[in-house]
C-alpha cells in the first residue's frame, strides 16, 4: 500500500483510490447482480445559504466558511445542482463514497434515494457514504488519520452488517500538497504535507493489515 501511495503521488494531477480486498465477495447477492461502488470529490459541496453567506460577508474579520477566492470559483446554481443530481441517476452506483459536503443535508439534497452516513470534523469539507435506501448497512465511527487538529478522518459503513458476508467500506480525503516530492520514510524529513500524507498511508497500510489478517472483506476508496 505504501509503495501505491508513493507511485501515485508522484502524479501532478489529483488520483482516485479503489482498492478492493480479494477475498470472495457477498453471496446474499442474487446470481449475477452487481454491486456498483463510486468515489467522487464534490469540490467543496456546500449549502447555498453557506455559499451566499460567503460572499456576502464583510471585511470586518467575519468568519467566512469558504474564502472568497473558493467561494467565487465554485459558485452552484439551482441548474447545477439538478445536473450534479442528474449524474448521481445516470451513475445508478449502489454506494457513492464522497468528499467535500459540507454536511448530511447537503449531501442528502444530492444522493435522493441513498442514506448518508457522514463525518462531522471540523470545517465543510466533510466526507462519507451515500447509500442506496434498502441495502443492509451500518455507520461506524470515524477513524482518525494523523493528529493533526484539522486532520480529515477517514469514514467507514459496514453492508451486509453482523452477517457472514459483511463487507467494509473505508472512505479517505488525503493530504493534498504532495504530488511531486517523494514520500519520506518514518523518522525523515520532508516537506509538512509529504510528511502528513506519509503518516497518514502508514496508518493505512496499519488498518488494511488488520482487516487482511481478521479475514474480513473490504474497500478502500477516496481520493
Amino acid at each position: 500500500w505504501t509503495r501505491l501511495v508513493r507511485s501515485a503521488t508522484v502524479q501532478p494531477m489529483q488520483w482516485s483510490i479503489l482498492l478492493i480486498s480479494l477475498l470472495p465477495l457477498s453471496p446474499c447477492l442474487a446470481s449475477g447482480q452487481t454491486l456498483r461502488l463510486a468515489t467522487w470529490n464534490l469540490e467543496w459541496l456546500v449549502s447555498p445559504r453557506t455559499a451566499r453567506d460567503s460572499l456576502n460577508a464583510g471585511g470586518d474579520g467575519q468568519r467566512r466558511a469558504l474564502a472568497c477566492d473558493v467561494a467565487r470559483s465554485v459558485r452552484r446554481d439551482s441548474g447545477d445542482r439538478a445536473r450534479l443530481r442528474a449524474q448521481v441517476r445516470q451513475l445508478g452506483a449502489d454506494v457513492i463514497a464522497f468528499q467535500e459536503v459540507e454536511d448530511s443535508a447537503t449531501a442528502g439534497s444530492l444522493f435522493r434515494g441513498y442514506r448518508i452516513c457522514i463525518t462531522t470534523a471540523e470545517g465543510v469539507q466533510q466526507l462519507g457514504f451515500a447509500v442506496r435506501a434498502g441495502l443492509p448497512h451500518r455507520c461506524e465511527a470515524a477513524l482518525r488519520l494523523g493528529a493533526a487538529r484539522r486532520t480529515r478522518p477517514a469514514a467507514i459503513v459496514r453492508l451486509f452488517p453482523d452477517s457472514g458476508t459483511e463487507l467494509t467500506l473505508l472512505a479517505v480525503h488525503l493530504k493534498s500538497g504532495c504530488s511531486s516530492q517523494p514520500l519520506p520514510d518514518e523518522g525523515e524529513t520532508g516537506t509538512s504535507a509529504c510528511t502528513l500524507l506519509a503518516g497518514q498511508a502508514r496508518e493505512l497500510s496499519a488498518w488494511i493489515d488488520r482487516q487482511w489478517r481478521s479475514g474480513r472483506r473490504f474497500v478502500l476508496m477516496g481520493d
